[in-house]
């Protein structure tokens, strides 16, 4: 009987489209594609089109998108379409103004802009890898 049950859930739980936001980086306008991180690069085929502004009428994105550019995405459909939500560089701005600093581990830091590395430190870390914290600088 456990078995028929937990074969009943498993069926349910597949058929459900999970979803999540993600952030992607636009890195082409022609064809229009958006990285998700360093493997994955969507284009037109997986973006929902009217998110974009695109309709029988409009064959082309009509959001103010520039390469470079972070936008919010839902993904959904197991992962397969994205939705997009918006770009942010008008919130970026305002959450990093020109010379901002920040600080955070070497590789995790994704930047929109011209930013220039002020420093780096090493932290030792016993029976682990050690760990680079770096300091950016938001310039003009």
């Amino acid at each position: 009987m456990i078995d028929i049950i937990n074969a009943a859930i498993n069926r349910k739980l597949n058929s459900i489209s999970f979803t999540e936001i993600i952030i992607g980086t636009v890195t082409s306008l022609n064809p229009f594609k958006i990285r998700i991180n360093d493997r994955i690069e969507v284009g037109l085929e997986f973006i929902e089109p009217s998110s974009l502004g695109i309709s029988d009428d409009s064959p082309l994105p009509s959001l103010p998108l520039t390469v470079g550019d972070k936008v919010q995405m839902v993904r959904y459909n197991r992962g397969q379409r994205f939705y997009v939500l918006t770009g942010f560089r008008d919130l970026y701005n305002i959450i990093y103004p020109i010379g901002s600093v920040i600080t955070c581990q070497k590789d995790t830091f994704n930047a929109i802009g011209d930013w220039m590395l002020l420093d780096e430190e090493t932290i030792e870390i016993e029976d682990e890898d050690d760990i680079i914290i770096q300091r950016w600088l938001r310039k003009e």
